[in-house]
């Protein structure tokens, strides 16, 4: 089921400038990582507030529509309403930042 799409600015990639920002997503294009991302610190829509879990109920992917690239999420799973929605952000995201703990 479809959630909506992550959307930003695209900008240049500049590794030391973005490291440390939490609302960035790297841009594909056929398959390939480009000098670009999708940066949703300062601009987007309500999917950059969308938290981090390892046993998460949606699924991002990347589709290409007329040579422009969307990262869309998806339920991968039914959702209860009033239920957190969350996606796994992916081990690249991490290498630069601390895991999250558990909350007991």
């Amino acid at each position: 089921c479809y959630i909506g799409e992550y959307t930003g600015f695209v900008r240049k990639r500049r590794f030391h400038k973005y490291r440390f920002n939490d609302y960035v997503f790297g841009y594909v294009a056929a398959g390939k990582n480009t000098p670009y991302i999708i940066d949703a610190k300062e601009q987007g829509n309500f999917s950059r507030f969308i938290n981090h879990s390892d046993a998460p109920n949606l699924t991002s992917r990347w589709v290409v529509k007329e040579g422009l690239t969307h990262i869309i999420l998806f339920a991968n799973k039914f959702i209860p309403k009033d239920k957190q929605l969350s996606y796994d952000y992916g081990d690249t995201y991490w290498r630069s930042r601390s895991h999250p703990s558990l909350i007991t």
